[in-house]
């Protein structure tokens, strides 16, 4: 029997303060329905701050998921915020980020909520996947 703790969401913190383009840690969405990636940042003239998400089916070789755009969050603004939110059902199991850094940009935090209910949404995120 499955325990009720598989049912909750779980929320993750994935990187604070990066500054330099990284992977951030996956994680395994295997029992979720959705991930909510959220990312916060703080870019000036000339930097960008970029992210797109990575899946894996044994949790060593990530690539891109097709079908979601690189998410940008472009120079010169203050406590930016984008998010995307991944349907489990169309990627495959290990979930992580690639955040690409242009200039000296500095990022505030990245964050994913893991869920069963979509309707959990407060906002509606940047992109849907």
């Amino acid at each position: 029997m499955i325990g009720d703790d598989i049912k909750k969401n779980k929320l993750t913190p994935l990187a604070v303060n990066t500054s330099t383009t990284t992977n951030t840690p996956s994680v395994d969405n295997m029992n979720f329905e959705h991930a909510l990636f959220h990312v916060m940042a703080t870019t000036t003239g000339g930097q960008t701050i970029s992210f797109a998400v990575q899946d894996s089916d044994d949790n060593s070789s990530f690539a891109a998921v097709a079908g979601i755009a690189t998410v940008t969050i472009s120079a010169s603004q203050t406590n930016a915020s984008r998010t995307v939110l991944v349907d489990q059902n169309r990627v495959r199991r290990y979930l992580r980020l690639r955040i690409i850094h242009t200039g000296s940009a500095t990022m505030a935090s990245a964050v994913v909520l893991q869920q069963n209910n979509s309707q959990s949404l407060g906002t509606e995120p940047d992109v849907i996947f």
